[in-house]
């Protein structure tokens, strides 16, 4: 994945595919995410990056 693509996925938001999280102190809500991920269709989960984008 290319920095162009971080920005694409970041500037459109949230789906299905991409998430963010703000940190990854959080090793729950990552789990959470990552497992989300694997019982679907693959995504994203970029982390540093708030709800909002």
């Amino acid at each position: 994945m290319t920095i162009f693509n971080i920005t694409d996925r970041v500037n459109n938001g949230e789906d299905s595919f991409t998430q963010f999280t703000e940190n990854s102190f959080d090793a729950k809500k990552l789990s959470e995410e990552l497992v989300a991920f694997s019982n679907a269709e693959g995504g994203a989960l970029i982390i540093g990056v708030g709800n909002r984008g």
